[in-house]
């Protein structure tokens, strides 16, 4: 800690140390943001799957498994799989040759979406 020897340093001290507590707060807050980030419930899935999937053949089942999942429900949305007997019966058949196309050919289908959805960079 400084001695000051007169007024004006004791101003440009305590100055300085008003400059420090507010860079000092700028960062807590910041810490405590990627803190609270980091404990959604979205963001705590993402990071285990994530750490559990360095393993390309295990990403690439579970990949398979989210794309079954998804048109396994779309077929039942669009076929009525509770409505009737007829429904049920499509959507079974159909679901099942779904999951049959979606584990031949599920890396086409990643590389499809990932096109559909990569970012657009702006030309200057």
């Amino acid at each position: 800690m400084e001695n000051c020897q007169n007024y004006a340093q004791l101003l440009a001290r305590i100055e300085y140390l008003k400059m420090a507590k507010i860079a000092q707060e700028v960062e807590l807050k910041e810490a405590v943001k990627t803190y609270v980030q980091s404990l959604h419930p979205t963001e705590i899935i993402k990071q285990s799957i994530q750490s559990m999937t360095h393993d390309q053949g295990l990403k690439m089942d579970v990949t398979k498994l989210g794309l079954t999942v998804g048109a396994n429900a779309l077929i039942d949305q669009v076929l009525g799989r509770n409505r009737s007997i007829k429904g049920f019966l499509s959507a079974l058949l159909l679901e099942n040759m779904a999951a049959g196309a979606i584990n031949r050919n599920a890396s086409e289908i990643v590389a499809v979406f990932g096109r559909l959805f990569k970012k657009k960079t702006i030309k200057p």
